[in-house]
């Protein structure tokens, strides 16, 4: 990467945190203010395999995830949190 390209993409990251700021600050101003949420979904699926040991089934289980064997998807769906972000 070229010390340029360096320069500008820090220049914009340092205006997208100058932009929040001087937003937050107009909220404030206006009795709003910015907050952010965390939503965390969960997906669950349950897999039956042949192992020796629960640790072996585990573990086929993960290499077979990594691999892309199981994709969960909304049919996995278990619940939804949604969490205030402390700043």
């Amino acid at each position: 990467m070229r010390q340029d390209d360096v320069l500008s993409s820090n220049n914009a990251t340092y205006l997208t945190y100058a932009m929040a700021a001087i937003n937050n600050l107009w909220a404030r101003k206006n009795g709003s203010m910015e907050y952010t949420i965390c939503i965390t979904e969960t997906l669950k699926e349950y897999v039956t395999v042949t192992a020796a040991s629960s640790q072996e089934a585990k573990e086929q289980v993960e290499d077979a995830w990594e691999n892309s064997e199981y994709i969960l998807g909304a049919e996995n769906f278990q619940g939804v949190e949604f969490d205030i972000v402390e700043e």
